[in-house]
């Protein structure tokens, strides 16, 4: 009679997941901190461009049939200079906002739809 041998134990199971390599996190952190980085930059960006921030004296060029965007007023695209800003009024019934100021031609406003915003009193640009 031959002895007989108990089957081989299957080799133990590592639940553990294999870990990632120090390499391997170092970049990933370094590709998330730039995706962050550029879109902090473009949120900057669009918030020094927009209407919103629109000062006296500042030039804007229409961008849409209700849009503005901010621009240098010696750049080319620039078309209404701001002669005007009044705060927290609602959008419609204020029809002569910009009266008082001579040389308005046009009026923007923006802000929340039934609630109050501000307007901006334009007149074109001059050219030498």
């Amino acid at each position: 009679m031959s002895e007989h041998q108990p089957p081989a134990a299957p080799p133990p199971l590592n639940p553990q997941p294999a870990q990632q390599s120090r390499r391997g996190k170092i970049i990933r952190f370094a590709v998330l901190m730039v995706i962050l980085c550029g879109l902090v930059v473009v949120a900057i960006v669009a918030g020094r461009t927009s209407a919103t921030n629109a000062e006296v004296g500042e030039c804007v060029e229409r961008t849409g049939d209700n849009s503005l965007s901010m621009v240098e007023c010696g750049d080319p695209a620039a078309q209404y200079k701001v002669v005007g800003r009044k705060e927290n009024l609602k959008q419609y019934g204020n029809i002569n906002v910009c009266d008082e100021f001579d040389d308005a031609t046009d009026r923007y406003w923006e802000g929340e739809q039934g609630g109050e915003g501000f307007f901006l009193c334009l007149a074109p640009v001059k050219r030498p």
